[in-house]
């Protein structure tokens, strides 16, 4: 070792001796990634993607300049209630549509022109092969269907097959969706800033009652919904008191919520915000719904109390916290992010194990850090790219580089990953 190191310092100096050593503690992590990996970023996604935070930055220039008004008025809250009267007027003609037997899917896509010089029925026909985000799914196993949501903010609908696409959910754009379910004949999906529920593919959304997520700041982190008796709990940042972290839960399939719990004094916490709380429950098994607060980890009783499971390390790691798991031979196991760092346990949450810091700097969204359903070793997380362990953390895969899916699409990872 030490002959071929004295070669490469005498014909290669203090730049070999950098590589090296950069090398040997990469090594060292346990961060194991192909050879593809060391392959230096296309010089020409760079400056595509310099040219389009660019063109963003003027974008958002110009809107502030079109929209210029005094001092004491909101634009954007003016177009927020603005849309929302629009949205609320083009539901109020579906239903009447509805009620009427009127309403037709085929024929919302459709416009007649008779008094143009062009005439004719015109029927719209989607995007010219542009690309698209969708930004979480779900399958109805029943009748062979998949239901996305994209980060345009409409509900889509296709075989299993990826054929025979459609927008269910045209005329009301919801961004941001991070929660989609197809339960019997309804749809339920939520974002950070409201929860909806559909009867009729989407034809008309109904917006949930109970849930007053209405000033700025106020926002839900994350939606889950209990496998075998579909109740649905929310975790929300909440002016209440005070900003507090709450759950809040629908037993009605989400047409109603009510506040559970506040995590405050009265609860016995600290009255944290949102960042340093987290909610999980099997999405195929009945489990109970568990909740981890920096190093503390809980479950919700029958009884809608908190009850103490254990502690998840004894460590200053708190905030940016995401819980996942899944159903082991008998007892859930459980994976906690906080901080960056990695925590697994494998006992139903009695006792933690570190699984070091995180292979990625950080996740795209809050569904891009998830373990497997049903094996306790593998775990997942994507940020540009997705990293993957198949032994509980101790060795981490770089699954490809973002810029290998141009050449391969049907096999390659895209760049941004929002859900796993």
């Amino acid at each position: 070792m030490k002959s071929i190191l004295n070669i490469i310092i005498k014909y290669f100096g203090p730049i070999a001796i950098f590589s090296i050593m950069g090398t040997m503690i990469y090594w060292k992590n346990n961060v194991v990634l192909d050879d593809k990996s060391t392959m230096p970023v296309p010089t020409e996604f760079i400056e595509k993607k310099k040219k389009k935070k660019e063109f963003k930055k003027h974008r958002k220039e110009f809107f502030e300049y079109m929209h210029q008004t005094d001092s004491n008025t909101d634009w954007r809250e003016i177009d927020k209630e603005t849309r929302k009267m629009k949205t609320d007027n083009s539901r109020l003609i579906l239903e009447n549509m509805l009620n009427e037997g009127k309403l037709n899917r085929n024929d919302l896509a459709r416009v007649t022109v008779s008094n143009r010089n062009l005439e004719g029925e015109w029927a719209e026909r989607g995007s010219n092969n542009l690309a698209g985000r969708i930004r979480t799914a779900d399958i109805d196993f029943e009748n062979n269907l998949i239901y996305c949501a994209s980060s345009g903010g409409n509900i889509w609908r296709g075989t299993l097959e990826g054929e025979n696409w459609i927008s269910l959910t045209d005329y009301q754009q919801i961004l941001g969706i991070t929660f989609l379910r197809k339960i019997g004949s309804r749809i339920l999906f939520a974002n950070n800033k409201g929860f909806y529920y559909s009867d009729n593919e989407g034809l008309i959304l109904n917006e949930a009652e109970g849930l007053d997520i209405s000033l700025n700041w106020e926002s839900i982190k994350r939606t889950i919904i209990k496998a075998e008796t579909n109740e649905i709990y929310c975790l929300v940042k909440e002016s209440f008191n005070g900003a507090v972290t709450s759950i809040y839960k629908s037993d009605d399939l989400g047409e109603n919520f009510f506040r559970l719990i506040s995590f405050n004094s009265n609860s016995g916490f600290d009255q944290e915000d949102v960042s340093h709380f987290d909610i999980w429950t099997s999405r195929y098994f009945e489990t109970d719904v568990y909740i981890l607060n920096d190093e503390s980890f809980y479950k919700l009783t029958n009884d809608n109390s908190i009850e103490y499971i254990g502690d998840v390390h004894s460590a200053a790691h708190s905030g940016d916290v995401i819980l996942t798991g899944g159903m082991g031979t008998s007892v859930p196991f459980f994976y906690g992010y906080i901080n960056g760092r990695i925590f697994q346990s494998i006992n139903g949450g009695n006792s933690w194990a570190d699984r070091g810091q995180s292979p990625s700097d950080w996740y795209f969204t809050i569904n891009s850090f998830n373990s497997s359903n049903l094996n306790q070793s593998d775990i997942y997380i994507g940020g540009m790219e997705t990293f993957r362990s198949f032994n509980g953390g101790d060795n981490w895969t770089l699954v490809n580089n973002w810029w290998d899916y141009y050449d391969n699409p049907d096999s390659k990872l895209h760049a941004d990953i929002p859900e796993i």
